[in-house]
């Protein structure tokens, strides 16, 4: 689901206000359900967890496939999935030698900057994440086919 932010961006590329340079966009996760608004994320606050590059224009596999696929025609305003995995570093912190537990990630959100309040879309996970639970050293990945990105807002809530 498109933000906001997300929107306004996009017109502002349509009409020429502004030049598209949103490389790279980031990956993330959210423990709670944001809202079109851009507020209600809830990241995990660990220092094992950050955001994933994702450079649109340049992220691809050894076949040349891109991280989001063929943008569909759909009656609903189009959406797109990722084609390629993202993955995650792992739960694990090098400096307290410990595995972190990063709490059940809801959410998938797609960010304008590393580390800013920018949230663009984000859509819930169909089986929410729990990288790091029973401290057991994971590493989260979104496969192939499984974010969504759609230009069509079905909430209502700001």
């Amino acid at each position: 689901m498109i933000t906001n932010l997300g929107a306004k961006r996009i017109l502002s590329w349509f009409t020429g206000a502004a030049t598209y340079t949103g490389n790279p966009l980031y990956v993330g996760f959210s423990k709670t359900a944001p809202t079109i608004a851009g507020t209600g994320v809830t990241e995990p606050n660990n220092s094992s967890y950050k955001r994933v590059a994702i450079n649109t224009k340049s992220y691809s596999n050894s076949n040349g496939s891109t991280v989001f696929g063929s943008v569909t025609d759909e009656a609903d305003g189009g959406s797109v999935k990722n084609s390629l995995q993202i993955t995650f570093p792992e739960t694990y912190d090098n400096t307290e030698k410990i595995v972190q537990d990063w709490g059940e990630c809801t959410h998938v959100c797609l960010f304008g900057s590393s580390d800013g309040n920018d949230l663009l879309a984000f859509e819930a996970l169909i089986t929410p994440l729990h990288p790091g639970n029973n401290l057991v050293s994971t590493i989260a990945i979104i496969r192939p086919g499984d974010m969504t990105i759609s230009l069509k807002n079905t909430a209502t809530t700001e």
